[in-house]
């Protein structure tokens, strides 16, 4: 724990920044490298790149074994955070059997975004990497992710198509795995690939999180009078999630700093050279 005088001193140095950075665990508490993984491809449609697939337990264990380079500031909207960027229930994720190839959850809006900062990536948002309004979820022209689950617009509802397919991706009821109701490793199931070739689960698994962020007038906090909540989007649905959630539409407006075990990352690039 630390002193008066070290909170003191902690205080001043992060006057001027967008957010402190909490120090990270290190030795047992960062546990066991997973290994196994190779580099997270990308794909694209042409004006951008996006992860292939969420980023796995082993891509996020690189991250927090190398925190000498992880971002120096976060956005403001982080300014609440008071933990270090060590995911919910993150023992546990490590222990299992395809912790290389399944993909990492519990973490929040700020976990998510300085990963792919760290992973010279950004967030998905805009075409051109700028973050979008909550308005701006629905139009393939300006948002990235919404382009890319829907082959530049090809197909509005899912990014295999236009009619839901229980088996095609892990989503609540899917009955193409024994181990339906939990994530399964990224890439695994044929069926959810889409709207580009090669890109996989952007149709239930986890949700992910977005650069998509905004006061959501439909929820304003009552009890203290303080009017709309600020949320983050997040999009594709997970493995508990209805076909309606499931659909490249279908999205969910978060707290930043929420964690649950059904919430993961996904980033975009500019292009190869990175960004």
């Amino acid at each position: 724990m630390r002193t008066r005088l070290e909170l003191a001193a902690l205080i001043g140095a992060c006057m001027g920044l967008a957010a402190c950075l909490p120090g990270l665990p290190g030795g047992d508490e960062l546990g066991e490298d997973p290994g196994g993984s190779e580099a997270l491809p990308m794909v694209g449609g042409g004006d951008f790149l996006i992860d292939a697939h969420e980023v796995r337990v082993a891509d996020y264990y690189d991250f927090l074994e190398d925190s000498a380079n992880h971002p120096s500031a976060l956005p403001a909207l982080c300014d609440g955070k008071q933990s270090a960027f060590l995911p919910e229930s993150w023992h546990s994720q490590l222990e299992r059997n395809d912790a290389a190839e399944t993909p990492v959850v519990g973490v929040d809006w700020c976990d998510a975004w300085a990963y792919c900062e760290w992973a010279g990536k950004h967030m998905c948002g805009l075409v051109g990497g700028e973050p979008a309004t909550l308005e701006q979820a629905g139009d393939p022209a300006l948002n990235e992710w919404f382009r890319a689950c829907t082959g530049d617009g090809t197909n509005f509802s899912y990014p295999y198509g236009n009619t839901h397919d229980q088996a095609a991706c892990n989503g609540a009821g899917f009955d193409g795995d024994p181990d339906a109701g939990a994530v399964v490793s990224v890439a695994s199931l044929p069926g959810c690939e889409g709207g580009y070739g090669g890109l996989f689960d952007m149709s239930g698994n986890v949700w992910e999180w977005t650069n998509e962020c905004g006061l959501d007038e439909d929820d304003e906090d009552d009890e203290d009078d303080d009017g709309p909540v600020f949320k983050c989007r997040r999009r594709g649905g997970s493995y508990a999630s209805s076909p309606d959630s499931l659909r490249c539409a279908g999205d969910n407006l978060r707290e930043p700093l929420l964690r649950t075990s059904t919430t993961g990352i996904r980033c975009c690039q500019l292009d190869a050279s990175g960004g």
